[in-house]
């Protein structure tokens, strides 16, 4: 097993690599970075290969303790989830496409730049109104989340504000002619803040994929020293979110890594704990999931997750999150752990297959997936993909009636112009 984990964990990257590479040769780079594949390959390599080999450090050093049989299960797993993911990747293509200029028309950038600056403005508010007083618990980590959500997660919808302006923005700096299309991502600066206060980077990993897609499509090229730059900015503020008072240094470095390894021990505890839910009530959440907040509380009982209950378990103070794995292990036990990770597998393959054709609602569909992926790991995939089909679903029908416009040239229609931007 530990020979089997070096090779994938050195292997990886490399292939990954040589794909870009390839599609940088033969022009398909912006189908290469909107592929899903490529973002749940990357996301199963840091949440399920990276935990599965240095599972035991992070077990020793925060205290916990696991049947040695339950973890030898577990990393095949996670060894298992990995695999699919790298096979239904080499299996997908890369489209060879480019992004038309200048796809919305004036009436409906004006339309989407009020949108935008409202709801900027309402971030703004927020973060003079509620940084200060958030940043102040960020030694007790649940006490931070605790008053997050309370005070700004539901109080101003704020993953429907964050969403929004990612797509908004990314959305007119591509469509943007002009030098001066950064100033579209200046939105993108209180949701880091935000993001950072509580001790999250869930919404600033959205944000760097949102700003990835938009350098790839600007320049053909994938922005690879920005995005190391991006990603290093994020973890050293992880650490700095959670470093300081009385907390040791190595738990800090630690913690700051905690995206990958905290996660990483969920199925752990869900195997120790004997968590077990109802498969008919992940089917109930995810229609649930489809429906306004004052249905969903008719249902006590489905609306607490499987995260929460993990944290109850854990008896941290702060949340684990959860992953695919536990996830399928909670709701269908063993059976369900198998077989649940082909049929995500299936449906990426479908998606990067299907809706990226010419029309701007399959392009809107996938950067949603692509900016949800950490999240869809991280928590549920089952219950994430149908509110993003929802989601644009109102988009089309109410808000965006223009979504039905072609802005993408596949490689049949480009001929030699397939390299221009």
């Amino acid at each position: 097993m530990r020979v089997l984990l070096i090779l994938l964990l050195i292997a990886e990257p490399l292939l990954i690599l040589r794909r870009y590479i390839k599609s940088e040769k033969n022009g398909s780079v912006i189908g290469f970075v909107l592929n899903p594949l490529l973002y749940f390959l990357v996301l199963s390599y840091l949440y399920f290969l990276v935990p599965a080999a240095f599972l035991d450090i992070y077990i020793e050093v925060f205290g916990f303790h696991f049947l040695e049989g339950d973890i030898y299960i577990i990393r095949i797993l996670y060894v298992y989830y990995n695999i699919l993911f790298l096979l239904i990747f080499c299996l997908s293509s890369d489209n060879a496409i480019k992004i038309r200029h200048s796809f919305l028309s004036i009436n409906l950038q004006i339309f989407m730049k009020i949108y935008l600056f409202f709801l900027t403005v309402l971030l703004i508010y927020v973060l003079f109104t509620e940084f200060a007083n958030i940043n102040m618990l960020r030694e007790d980590r649940g006490a931070a989340f605790s008053y997050y959500t309370s005070n700004v997660h539901f109080k101003y919808k704020i993953s429907f504000v964050n969403i929004n302006v990612i797509v908004l923005s990314l959305l007119l700096a591509i469509n943007s002619i002009n030098k001066n299309w950064f100033v579209y991502l200046l939105p993108y600066i209180p949701i880091i803040l935000l993001d950072y206060s509580h001790g999250g980077r869930a919404i600033s990993f959205s944000v760097a994929v949102a700003f990835a897609i938009l350098l790839t499509i600007k320049n053909n090229r994938l922005p690879i020293k920005k995005m190391i730059i991006f990603f290093s900015l994020m973890i050293f503020m992880g650490y700095l979110q959670r470093s300081g008072g009385s907390i040791e240094p190595l738990f800090s470095i630690l913690m700051a890594l905690g995206e990958f390894f905290s996660t990483g021990v969920t199925p752990l505890i869900v195997l120790k704990h004997n968590i077990a839910f109802q498969f008919s009530e992940l089917l109930l959440r995810i229609i649930l999931s489809l429906l306004p907040g004052i249905v969903k509380a008719a249902f006590n009982d489905v609306n607490t997750s499987y995260i929460n209950t993990i944290e109850e378990a854990a008896g941290l103070g702060y949340g684990l999150a959860g992953n695919l794995l536990s996830e399928a292990l909670v709701y269908g036990g063993m059976i369900f752990a198998l077989i649940s990770p082909i049929i995500i597998c299936l449906i990426l393959y479908f998606i990067n297959k299907t809706f990226l054709k010419k029309k701007l609602i399959g392009f809107l569909f996938i950067i949603l997936i692509l900016c949800s992926s950490q999240n869809i790991i991280r928590f549920s995939f089952y219950e994430s993909i149908l509110p993003i089909l929802y989601t644009i679903a109102v988009w089309l029908f109410y808000l965006f009636p223009k979504l039905s416009k072609n802005i993408i040239i596949r490689r049949n229609d480009c001929y030699n112009n397939i390299y221009n931007i």
